[in-house]
């Protein structure tokens, strides 16, 4: 059955958040957001502050599976972060590949040196 107060009660676990700073948000005492946690439903306005604090849209507290969604959510912006990926890998050998040249002509120029002297 969909619980609202546990949904909110696993977003600031799963995100790591303090109980505290929601309490902040709300103008509210940190027991008053523990007794929100044990609601099944909440006033619409409230769940509107709620969800601005962790902005997500007020819906995903209405899903009995927002683990679920979320995981998935983090899933996909991973994966666009690793499409991403072969391209600073490509700058970064790029990159290193001029060091390594920049390196090795420095190294030429104070052997050359070495030798005059």
């Amino acid at each position: 059955m969909l619980h609202i107060g546990e949904n909110i009660r696993w977003l600031i676990d799963f995100r790591k958040l303090k109980v505290r700073d929601l309490a902040k948000h709300l103008e509210y005492s940190e027991q008053a957001v523990h007794a929100i946690f044990k609601k099944e439903s909440i006033d619409a306005l409230l769940l509107k502050d709620i969800a601005g604090f962790f902005n997500e849209p007020v819906w995903m507290f209405y899903e009995e599976h927002m683990e679920g969604l979320i995981k998935n959510r983090q899933v996909n912006e991973l994966a666009e972060e690793y499409k991403k990926e072969p391209d600073e890998l490509k700058r970064l050998r790029d990159e290193n590949r001029m060091l390594n040249e920049l390196l090795r002509h420095r190294e030429e120029t104070i052997a050359s040196l070495q030798r005059r002297v």
